[in-house]
């Protein structure tokens, strides 16, 4: 099988936009539990597994954002 040429370089609209979604993931993993324990709120199941569920979902954009940002 022939392997496709490169196609031409051209900006990409949607990389800031990827790089915004990760960020807020990952800000979101790392700040709300810290910040919900600053405000004297209590560490809830609820703030424990949402912060690891965007932890995850950031991850998986970071990984995914590093393998493909030659492409974009």
């Amino acid at each position: 099988m022939r392997s496709r040429a490169p196609a031409p370089s051209r900006p990409c609209r949607c990389c800031p936009a990827l790089v915004l979604i990760t960020a807020i993931y990952l800000v979101r993993a790392v700040a709300f539990a810290p910040a919900m324990h600053a405000m004297g709120q209590p560490m809830t199941p609820f703030v424990v597994w949402s912060s690891l569920i965007c932890l995850g979902f950031g991850i998986v954009h970071l990984i995914g954002l590093v393998q493909r940002w030659p492409a974009l």
